[in-house]
């Protein structure tokens, strides 16, 4: 029994150790990144940014930050200006009292007006597309098209379900990154076999995404209220008439999207008059081994061209 109880106590701190390593390392990582914080009226804004040129504004996903949206802003060159602000309670930015879709597309004008930036693409990945619909709605004169990779829709009737926050934590959320990665990267749509024949910039692309997810206590305030943010499209369903988005709109899904169903961005594909549909048999949530990135570049350049015909 002694030489069991001691194989355990060794086992529990070679894990705690590596975790703590690891943990480290990704917070280093995090606070390496050059980010600039601004006042709104719902507190400070932090931000990160990168290139010059045509006006991209990033709204990163669950459990991400200004990091997650460097990450998803690697396809873009110097011909843009990419902008990826943490949204609310996510690494440098505060949780205000009312933190709704609304209130963070307020946010992002206010940033848009220190910026001196007076029109923007705005990308939606996976979460960041209801603030997104919300900006579109609100500020349609700021916008020059909008972007939606993975995100959900509008569904009539949805309610908030029961999600144990708590158990969301730093050590839990490297167990699934880290330890765990293959069922993490199952969920997000990418198979071990996948993975395996994947390219190492494919890889390199994986891993960098998965390390945005921690710390997570750094991240916390954000995933919990991104649990009803969520679902303020379905129980305000009113407030948002997709059919009043006049501007240019790409969306880009994946059918065995798992976490953002298919089915419920099938049901809004009438309800957007000005929409360019690229959907994938495959991919996931990560629209993994999909062209996203000539997608995307495809999409703003045709518009920019077109305003200059004009």
């Amino acid at each position: 029994m002694s030489i069991v109880l001691s194989v355990i106590l060794i086992f529990a701190i070679v894990v705690a150790v590596i975790f703590n390593i690891q943990l480290a390392q990704s917070t280093r990582i995090l606070h390496s990144i050059k980010v600039h914080t601004i006042k709104t009226t719902y507190g400070n804004l932090t931000y990160a940014e990168k290139g010059s040129g045509i006006p991209v504004l990033v709204a990163h996903g669950t459990d991400g930050g200004y990091d997650q949206g460097l990450v998803s802003s690697e396809a873009f060159d110097d011909r843009y200006r990419v902008i990826c602000p943490s949204r609310f309670g996510y690494p440098g930015t505060d949780m205000p009292k009312d933190a709704t879709p609304k209130a963070q597309a307020d946010a992002y004008r206010q940033l848009l007006d220190y910026l001196g930036i007076e029109k923007v693409y705005l990308i939606g990945t996976s979460a960041g597309g209801t603030p997104v619909l919300q900006f579109a709605l609100e500020y349609p004169e700021r916008t020059a098209g909008i972007i939606l990779l993975s995100t959900g829709m509008p569904v009539q009737g949805s309610t908030i379900g029961s999600v144990p926050t708590f158990i969301f934590n730093d050590f839990t959320m490297w167990i699934g990154a880290c330890v765990f990665k293959s069922v993490a990267l199952q969920q997000l749509g990418v198979s071990q076999s996948d993975y395996n024949n994947a390219t190492e910039a494919e890889k390199k692309d994986i891993n960098e995404f998965l390390i945005t997810m921690l710390p997570m206590s750094e991240r916390k305030a954000g995933f919990v209220n991104d649990m009803s943010a969520n679902y303020d499209m379905g129980l305000h369903y009113d407030d948002y008439p997709l059919e009043k988005i006049k501007e240019p709109v790409l969306v880009l899904h994946a059918k065995d999207d798992s976490i953002a169903k298919y089915s419920d961005v099938e049901t809004a594909r009438n309800r957007f008059p000005n929409a360019v549909w690229v959907i994938y048999e495959h991919g996931g949530h990560m629209l993994f081994g999909q062209d996203v990135a000539g997608a995307v570049n495809k999409f703003i350049l045709s518009n920019e061209d077109s305003k200059v015909k004009k």
